[in-house]
């Protein structure tokens, strides 16, 4: 079967076809003739036969909707596409209409349709998905997008000339190549319009705090792993959060029938939701519009112009408490970025996040603000001793990267994992396993693992810092504080990347691009950056930042009693503070029925010898029976080794 040709003076003499040899069919649609061909070139590369538009009308007369043809025949050879990708913005018809006279006709309607654009407007990107888009992403496309389109193709082939009309439809993959696939931007829409629409919930305004997959049945995602072809695919199902008149709701969504599976009303005492960015930002201006604070900021000799302030996560100490209240933390920037280093202190602000308002206020004390000077981290603004900036290094793979994507599957080595998204803990590793090289048995290790939580307790008692204990995963989340990965930055250039989504305070998917990269590596490389948020412009540095407190001291000979930091320069204290990390690991070494051990070193006397030596040491092994007996106290702890084993 032959895909349509154009001669010089045929209507879709600007398309280029290629003659069909059984492989998938894209259809590519831009108007930019360099877009076009840099597309074109990434989908041949991933072994696709292209088919190039430049407009609606052109895709159009392709796919032989133009020319005066009835529905049920073509004036052209048989045809096959797999998959259209178009661009939204182009002139005469947009992507989305183009998309939606394609779904119009019922013998082209199943065709997946995937819209690109250089502009992120996230009403534009919903009201796509909504409509029929099987993905939205944004411009310029890389080679780990392209990878990506196996999930919506599909084989599609039309009829013969004069023939009735009729469609055969062969699933090359379901929706969901994988049960654990992190939720598609479609999908969170869907959530958002099956809650929106329902009547469980109170008629009051809604606010999404978390909308994530809910995790299906390990056993049947097992079953279904070890022989797709005889078990289905597990139940597709999401899990939400959402506040609304003063209640926290946990919805369990059915996305197979598109319903709300069960809901449940959780009362304040036992806890509150993590913040979302949406109610963040609108209590950030109440400091600027507030007399008492302005009052205070002009008392210190500060410009308001150069103040910026962030909400603070209270900690628990036992007490009682329904309101979800935060504190506001303000700082002096204007010389510097490095706000974290010029803390406004004395100063105590509650906020009430229900009713966007500030609740109690004090200003305490009146403390030296820390100097700007030598704070600035931005690499370009360094002065000596820190020298001139290095050269950039490049890592090279003569012969290619080393691993290959399938859908959110990564195949390395003899390595095979999932990688998945989720909004409040970021990276997810799932069914990660080894060959043995041999006979091709494959090994588990790993079911599902992920950064569970990030414990930052601050060692300062006094009024406005008791308080920094942040749980920064459960308050905060993951996605909304992060920022998109940087090649040459965060990651190297021979790195892949992946996109995240999530939902945002009204419930509809924002795109995380470059969330997760991959790569092959050698140890020691820095694996994390600091992104202001707090200023324009979102300014980065190369690893972290210190959080400091304001001090009246400017010399160590000056201090008396604990001050609960190091003095690092004049009126600056760096505030003692760890940060704990914890992990959800459930391993599946060589299969589920795994056992924790502690490997405890013991000292045993070498009585009745024949040589010199009087001591070793023996290793004892203990196996936890419950959670409690796996628990180890590490300050009191012999010294040893903890693993996780198959005892078969």
């Amino acid at each position: 079967m032959a895909a349509a040709s154009c001669s010089p003076s045929s209507p879709g003499s600007d398309l280029k076809g290629e003659s069909d040899g059984g492989e998938l069919h894209v259809l590519a649609v831009d108007d930019s003739v360099v877009e076009r061909m840099f597309l074109e070139r990434m989908l041949k590369k991933s072994e696709y036969k292209v088919t190039t538009a430049e407009n609606g009308t052109r895709a159009l007369e392709y796919l032989g909707l133009l020319g005066g043809e009835e529905e049920g025949t073509l004036n052209k050879a048989d045809l096959k596409v797999n998959l259209i990708i178009t661009d939204y913005c182009m002139p005469g018809m947009t992507g989305y209409e183009l998309m939606k006279k394609i779904k119009e006709i019922s013998y082209l309607k199943e065709i997946p349709v995937v819209i690109m654009s250089s502009e992120n407007n996230p009403t534009r990107i919903e009201k796509c998905l909504e409509d029929g888009a099987k993905e939205f992403m944004l411009k310029p496309i890389k080679q780990s997008d392209v990878k990506r389109l196996s999930c919506h193709v599909k084989s599609f082939k039309r009829p013969s000339p004069g023939r009735l009309l009729f469609a055969h439809f062969v699933a090359i993959s379901s929706g969901h190549r994988h049960p654990l696939d992190p939720l598609s931007p479609s999908e969170i829409s869907t959530i958002r319009s099956i809650i929106k629409s329902s009547s469980l919930l109170s008629p009051a305004p809604l606010g999404f705090h978390y909308v994530g997959l809910d995790e299906p049945d390990k056993h049947a995602v097992l079953s279904w792993k070890s022989d797709p072809s005889s078990h289905p695919l597990p139940p597709r199902r999401a899990f939400a959060i959402l506040r609304s008149d003063g209640q926290t709701y946990e919805l369990h969504i059915d996305l197979d029938n598109k319903s709300i599976a069960s809901h449940r009303r959780r009362s304040g005492v036992s806890g509150h939701p993590m913040l979302n960015m949406d109610e963040r930002n609108a209590v950030l201006a109440l400091p600027f519009k507030y007399a008492p604070f302005v009052d205070s900021v002009k008392k210190r000799g500060v410009e308001l112009r150069d103040v910026v302030c962030s909400t603070l996560t209270m900690g628990w100490f036992g007490e009682e408490q329904d309101q979800r209240l935060v504190k506001m933390q303000c700082f002096v920037t204007g010389e510097t970025v490095n706000l974290y280093m010029r803390p406004i202190e004395g100063i105590t602000m509650v906020v009430d996040m229900e009713t966007v308002e500030i609740v109690e206020y004090e200003d305490r004390v009146v403390i030296a603000m820390p100097t700007a000077a030598g704070t600035e981290y931005r690499a370009s603004r360094q002065l000596p001793p820190y020298g001139p900036r290095g050269k950039p290094v490049v890592v090279t793979q003569p012969v290619g990267k080393g691993f290959t994507f399938e859908g959110n599957v990564v195949r390395w080595a003899n390595w095979n994992f999932h990688v998945g998204f989720d909004s409040r803990v970021g990276l997810v590793i799932s069914v990660a396993g080894v060959g043995n090289g041999k006979d091709d048995i494959h090994r588990s290790v790993l079911y599902r693992g992920y950064l569970s939580e990030v414990y930052v307790p601050y060692m300062d008692p006094s009024e406005e810092w008791y308080f920094k204990t942040y749980f920064d995963i459960g308050e905060y989340g993951f996605a909304s504080t992060s920022f998109s990965l940087k090649a040459g930055i965060d990651c190297p250039h021979n790195a892949e990347y992946m996109d995240g989504y999530y939902a945002n305070g009204d419930g509809s998917p924002v795109l995380l691009r470059n969330a997760i990269c991959i790569f092959e590596r050698y140890a020691g490389d820095v694996s994390w950056r600091h992104t202001e948020t707090l200023i324009p412009g979102r300014i980065a540095g190369f690893t972290g930042v210190l959080e400091v407190r304001a001090t009246d001291y400017n010399h160590v000979e000056e201090m008396i009693g604990e001050q609960h930091g190091t003095l690092l320069a004049p009126n600056t204290i760096g505030v003692f503070h760890d940060h704990f990390l914890t992990y959800h690991l459930d391993l599946d070494v060589d299969g589920p029925e795994n056992s924790f051990v502690k490997a405890n070193l013991r000292t045993v006397r070498a009585e009745g010898g024949t040589t010199p030596r009087k001591s070793y040491w023996t290793v004892v092994s203990e196996t936890a029976r419950t959670e409690a007996d796996a628990r180890i106290a590490h300050n009191e702890a012999r010294p040893g080794r903890a693993s996780f084993v198959n005892p078969g």
